[in-house]
């Protein structure tokens, strides 16, 4: 998957895209809900700005192992908090 990440004021927002290259609305849709559920189960507590997050989802997202999917996500988002440390300084 692909995480972008911008700055905003007021709540923090998250949204999938899926685009057909992920495969049939069945694939694409299951895709978006596993993404969802990631973010909604783990909290962002490095990060205490407000972002608007989009993930992209790409072809293995909906066939990918559990496991691999979370560490991916999680490795997305430990890498945006030290970008965004290090913009800090």
């Amino acid at each position: 998957m692909v995480l972008f990440a911008v700055r905003t004021e007021g709540e923090s927002r998250f949204g999938v895209t899926a685009s057909r290259k992920v495969g049939n609305a069945v694939f694409r849709a299951r895709s978006k809900r596993r993404l969802r559920e990631l973010y909604r189960t783990r909290p962002l507590n490095d990060v205490t700005e407000s972002l608007d997050l989009v993930a992209n989802a790409r072809r293995s997202c909906a066939r990918a192992p559990w496991q691999m999917l979370k560490q991916d996500f999680e490795f997305c988002l430990d890498r945006l908090s030290e970008r965004m440390r290090a913009e800090r300084r």
